[in-house]
C-alpha cells in the first residue's frame, strides 16, 4: 500500500508508524512551541516518545495547510505524570511533534 499523508490512519497504524520512525532512526522534528512546552514542563524526547507508544489516541483532524493528519494522544510520562502529546507524520521517514500538554 502506498503511503498517503491524505488518509487518516488508525491508532494503531499511527503508532507503529511512529515507533518505526523513532527505532529506524527516522527525523523526529520538534517544533520551536514543542521544545518550549517541553522544557516548561520538564519533558525529554523519551517521555514524548513514551506517551505515544503507551498512551491513547484521543483526537486526529486534518491540517489543511500542510494537508496532512495532527493526532493527539494523552498517556503518562516516565515519572507516571499525565501528559499529552499532539503531532504529525509529514512523510514515512518524518514525524513533527507540535506541541506536548500536560
Amino acid at each position: 500500500m502506498k503511503f498517503d499523508l491524505k488518509i487518516e490512519l488508525s491508532e494503531s497504524e499511527v503508532k507503529d508508524l511512529f515507533i518505526d520512525i523513532w527505532n529506524r532512526g527516522g527525523t523526529i522534528i520538534i517544533t520551536g512551541h514543542a521544545k518550549e512546552r517541553m522544557q516548561e514542563r520538564g519533558y525529554s524526547l523519551r517521555d514524548v516518545v513514551h506517551i505515544i507508544s503507551n498512551g491513547s489516541l484521543v483526537n486526529s483532524e486534518f491540517n489543511e495547510p500542510m494537508e496532512n493528519w495532527k493526532y493527539k494522544f494523552e498517556g503518562i510520562d516516565l515519572e507516571d505524570t499525565a501528559g499529552g502529546v499532539v503531532f504529525s507524520i509529514a512523510s514515512q521517514n518524518t514525524c513533527v511533534i507540535i506541541t506536548v500538554l500536560s
